[in-house]
């Protein structure tokens, strides 16, 4: 004999109400900011470093597009990986690697200007790039009620376009204004 259970929730809040409730949770401001601080340069960084190859390295947009598509399809080959690391070893273990290798690849990134040289640190960025997404989303489902919880990933899902909207444009801006070395080294190290 099948014995079912039935689990009562409260109903979630509609509206702005829903809103409200989930950026009264303990955790999630936090979470968002953390997120915000590191999906802007994440979605800077692929932009950025296109136009720091064109200016510093090679004036060709095709060969400049290859690096950027090498950074771009590791990361995406990478992903489910990372994601599985996350899932069995826990967040340290998963992150530290990435600490040790990205910093220094990273500084190389923006230091350099050897097209070869270039085009390996992009598939070891890529290969081991944060599972920032997934973590983001992990904690901010831990840290709400199941009631609220489709509203808490609309609420991230929201602020990650806008991250995407506002990563690219800053990065063009502070290349322009700036340079797209020192640009490309503070969105790296972000």
């Amino acid at each position: 004999m099948v014995q079912t259970v039935s689990v009562t929730t409260a109903p979630a809040p509609s509206g702005l109400a829903g809103y409200r409730a989930v950026w009264a949770l303990p955790t999630v401001p936090a979470t968002l900011l953390l997120g915000v601080l590191c999906r802007i340069p994440a979605f800077a960084l692929t932009i950025l470093f296109l136009l720091h190859l064109v200016e510093n390295v090679t004036p060709s947009y095709s060969r400049a597009g290859i690096i950027t598509a090498t950074l771009t399809v590791a990361m995406s080959a990478s992903a489910p990986w990372r994601g599985h690391l996350l899932d069995k070893q826990g967040l340290r273990a998963t992150m530290l690697p990435s600490i040790i290798v990205l910093v220094p690849t990273y500084l190389v990134m923006g230091l350099v200007d050897n097209y070869w040289v270039l085009l390996v640190c992009a598939m070891v960025a890529g290969g081991l790039a944060f599972p920032t997404f997934s973590v983001i989303r992990q904690v901010l489902i831990g840290a709400s009620p199941v009631a609220l919880r489709k509203t808490t990933i609309a609420l991230d899902s929201t602020i990650t376009e806008l991250c995407f909207m506002i990563g690219p444009a800053l990065a063009i801006w502070l290349a322009t204004a700036w340079s797209t070395r020192g640009a490309l080294l503070v969105f790296a190290m972000l």
